[in-house]
């Protein structure tokens, strides 16, 4: 079957004919997106047999479908194309680059917004705060399916700052206040590190957390989640 390809693919001379590639959905060229979930679309000419999707940098394998999703976390980024015929010669590279500024602070976030998981190993989150000003004490809570993740350890990663953690399959609560000052700028607070148990789907949620200031006055946030995909 490859060998009929092969033939019909035959240009004039006897040449396999060039590649080529492009988007057919995707974000313009400087665009700034107020999502992080990117759905992408691409083809290729009659010569194009498989392709290779870039994404600031980091490639994928070889693949022969012609649509993917991003997940992305703010800020700038880059995402390339190329594809390649039966000789294994490459189609030119096709780019766009755009920001993602999905956060609409003031906010108290999960970094990274979006992670495949693989079994035993450790997964790490970082608990942010942004565009939040006054904030002196903070309750946060993470919930999870407990047949996913358990909790390894948690760092604290801002100066001044005291906490006490309860922590049960499937729960973590924080409760942490500054020893003097406020917080007035975007910041992480935390390093939570996760064993991993099985690589199902799931969402880290912070749902039910607060953040408070000298008053003790709740400052309102959105919260922003980590999605989970089915890993290996």
């Amino acid at each position: 079957m490859n060998f009929v390809l092969f033939l019909l693919s035959l240009g004039c001379g006897g040449r396999v004919g060039k590649p080529e590639v492009s988007f057919i959905k995707a974000p313009q060229e400087g665009e700034t997106l107020d999502v992080w979930i990117v759905p992408l679309g691409w083809e290729g000419n009659e010569h194009t047999i498989a392709y290779r999707l870039g994404v600031d940098g980091k490639w994928s394998e070889w693949m022969e479908r012609e649509e993917d999703t991003l997940y992305l976390g703010d800020g700038y980024h880059t995402v390339s194309l190329v594809g390649k015929n039966l000789m294994n010669e490459p189609s030119d590279t096709e780019k766009i680059s755009f920001w993602v500024d999905a956060i609409k602070g003031p906010a108290l976030w999960i970094s990274p917004r979006y992670a495949v998981l693989t079994t035993d190993t450790v997964f790490r989150i970082k608990i942010k705060l942004q565009e939040v000003q006054e904030a002196v004490n903070l309750k946060i809570l993470l919930s999870w399916n407990e047949r996913v993740l358990a909790v390894d350890s948690i760092s604290p990663l801002l100066e001044n700052l005291v906490y006490l953690t309860s922590s049960n399959p499937g729960k973590l609560e924080i409760d942490a206040g500054l020893l003097e000052g406020t917080i007035e700028a975007d910041t992480s607070l935390f390093l939570v590190s996760f064993n991993v148990l099985t690589p199902l789907p799931d969402t880290i949620s912070l749902e039910e957390s607060e953040i408070r200031n000298e008053e003790n006055e709740e400052i309102p946030v959105s919260l922003y989640e980590c999605i989970i995909g089915g890993g290996k």
